[in-house]
């Protein structure tokens, strides 16, 4: 019995003149999860790899995360944005880019812009911090994330908001997350983005290790 497996993906939207197809067929190892078809898409196709941090999947016409398992005969779907409907949540390995953010809630509308940027610090609870490990338990954190931006928005009422985290390993002074908020007037905005930051600090299962000279150290694990 052949471990390889066949399936079809599907290109929508923007993506399909950037692919050049609507669909291909594309053949994979068992046991391949969406984000390895991403990871071969992006490779398949350059000029789509730094959009793939802003698409939804779908398998057999339903939604699917990152670690969801692939199977012969499926059909998976890359879904862009849709007009007025991006994600406001989004959990990744790339850079984050705080001017994106910030241009994803622009709108004529709003008054006020706050931009909430979170690094990597060189000194951490007395010690002296060379990198960060963070963990993510990739589909729940992806879902929590959107949760979280939709629950604020319906809260606080801003117009927008952005959730970016990065997960990975980082290196002192690159971004962790970024959050974006706008609203017709700065005190909604100012508390969205407060919000969103306590919110993914207790509801967001993301984990971090910091290591350095000392030696590596668990957050939230013994009383850290």
């Amino acid at each position: 019995m052949s471990d390889r497996i066949e399936i079809t993906v599907v290109y929508l939207g923007g993506s399909r003149d950037e692919s050049g197809c609507g669909r291909e067929p594309m053949t994979f190892a068992a046991g391949t999860t969406i984000a390895d078809v991403a990871k071969a898409v992006a490779d398949k196709h350059p000029s789509l790899a730094p959009r793939l941090a802003h698409v939804r999947w779908a398998r057999n016409f339903e939604f699917a995360a990152q670690g969801d398992a692939i199977a012969a005969g499926d059909e998976i779907a890359l879904l862009p944005p849709v007009c007025g409907g991006a994600p406001r949540g989004v959990l990744t390995t790339d850079p984050l880019d705080p001017a994106a953010a910030e241009a994803a809630v622009a709108s004529p509308e709003v008054g006020a812009t706050v931009v909430f940027v979170g690094s990597v610090r060189r000194q951490s609870h007395g010690h002296v911090v060379d990198r960060i490990e963070y963990t993510a338990y990739e589909p729940m954190a992806s879902r929590q994330l959107e949760r979280i931006a939709d629950e604020i928005v319906a809260a606080t009422g801003v117009t927008d908001l952005r959730i970016l985290h990065r997960h990975g390993t980082l290196v002192v002074g690159e971004l962790t997350i970024v959050i974006a908020a706008a609203s017709p007037h700065r005190a909604q905005a100012f508390d969205a983005c407060r919000a969103a930051i306590e919110r993914v600090k207790v509801d967001v299962p993301i984990w971090k290790r910091e290591l350095g000279p000392d030696g590596a150290f668990w957050h939230g694990w013994g009383g850290g």
